[in-house]
């Protein structure tokens, strides 16, 4: 999207490029076997740039955040993958995703 004919996303990414931590997004995909049955389970890691934070007192009164939740910030350019419910960074799983409107990162909640 390019919001008054500018790409927010790619001046995001460039302005921010080295100046954040490089994470690994792990992506899992299982495969149901029908013949054979039985499924298989296959991990792919990305490296990609973002940065962990913390979440406020503020924001975990919500019933939505648990302790030991965190928000994560990623540079939308940087990760070749569509991030997904259920995959994995940095170890935390996944559980929401909220990309923002000009499709520059995503602010992802993982636990």
């Amino acid at each position: 999207m390019k919001p008054f004919g500018v790409d927010i996303k790619s001046i995001v990414g460039e302005a921010l490029k080295g100046n954040l931590d490089t994470l690994t997004y792990t992506a899992i995909e299982t495969t149901y076997d029908p013949i054979g049955g039985g499924q298989t389970t296959t991990e792919t890691d990305y490296t990609f740039d973002g940065i962990i934070d913390s979440y406020s007192a503020y924001e975990m009164q919500s019933s939505l955040i648990e302790g030991g939740d965190k928000p994560v910030t990623v540079i939308a350019d940087s990760l070749p993958v569509t991030p997904k419910q259920g995959d994995r960074i940095e170890g935390y799983k996944i559980i929401n995703i909220d990309p923002d409107p000009s499709g520059a990162t995503y602010e992802i909640q993982v636990r």
